[in-house]
């Protein structure tokens, strides 16, 4: 070692005239490559832990909107509703939000069929369906038949302990 470089030689004897307590400090490669695995390994645990189980959004059904509302001179009314899983059985909490249509006759005697989109909105990871409010005064302006969106397996107010990425749902 002492003939490669001077570098070389200061850190060998640097090395040889530490105590155990300062070997801790300053371990050796192997010391080091097996400290790099067990970082490795936690941060590889964290990134798992924050994908399939993130914090839960919490909020109120208040937080959603009253039941029923004006926007734009036209009526709209959130129906939420429960989903069932199979084959894990889970429950899902979801939210439909729909135009209400005005009750003439004339709807009753028109035979012409139209068809309208309904939006499924899927919420991110770490969220719940309440993503979907700040879209909604765009989307309920469109020609549709309304919006849905409910809270994945592990999110907002559906069971589940784990985030299934949608595997479950």
């Amino acid at each position: 070692l002492y003939k490669q470089s001077i570098g070389t030689q200061s850190h060998y004897i640097s090395l040889l005239t530490m105590n155990a307590d300062e070997e801790e400090k300053q371990p050796g490669i192997v010391g080091r490559i097996s400290k790099n695995i067990e970082l490795a390994k936690k941060g590889y645990e964290q990134l798992v832990h924050a994908i399939i189980r993130p914090p839960r959004a919490r909020y109120s059904l208040e937080q959603l909107g009253p039941d029923e509302f004006t926007f734009l001179s036209k009526r709209f009314r959130r129906n939420d509703f429960e989903i069932t899983t199979e084959p894990k059985k889970l429950k899902l909490q979801a939210s439909i939000w729909t135009q209400q249509q005005e009750d003439d006759e004339t709807s009753t005697t028109n035979t012409t069929k139209t068809t309208k989109t309904m939006v499924v909105y899927l919420h991110g990871n770490a969220s719940a369906r309440v993503e979907v409010l700040p879209q909604l005064s765009f989307l309920l302006t469109q020609n549709i038949f309304g919006v849905c969106s409910c809270d994945f397996t592990g999110s907002g107010k559906s069971d589940g302990d784990y985030v299934s990425l949608g595997y479950y749902e």
